[in-house]
């Protein structure tokens, strides 16, 4: 995520794909809270990943995120960058809450 913020205004492109990325982190970690680990077989990981965001109402988010990134290649406004990064920002608050209720 610190990189999605330091190419923010620099390079919106990489910023989209560390921001990508970090929803990606956040799902793994959230698996591996669970003792899940969906990166094990990257032919299906992302399959794997897809599900198991429906099943915990993640998808909803991925969702947003991806129609911001249409959205900012169609307009080239980094407004829709700084919501995706607002979004990826809330889920790893959320994650950190998550980790500290449930950690053993």
């Amino acid at each position: 995520m610190n990189i999605a913020e330091d190419e923010l205004h620099k390079n919106n492109y990489v910023t989209i794909n560390a921001a990508l990325k970090s929803f990606e982190e956040i799902v793994d970690a959230y698996c591996a809270l669970s003792g899940l680990h969906l990166h094990e077989d990257p032919s299906t990981g992302w399959k794997k990943r897809i599900v198991w965001m429906v099943e915990k109402s993640l998808y909803e988010e991925w969702e947003k995120i991806i129609e911001l990134v249409d959205l900012f290649f169609k307009n080239n406004n980094d407004k829709y960058i700084k919501e995706i990064i607002s979004i990826i920002k809330k889920n790893i608050n959320n994650l950190e809450l998550y980790y500290s209720e449930n950690k053993k």
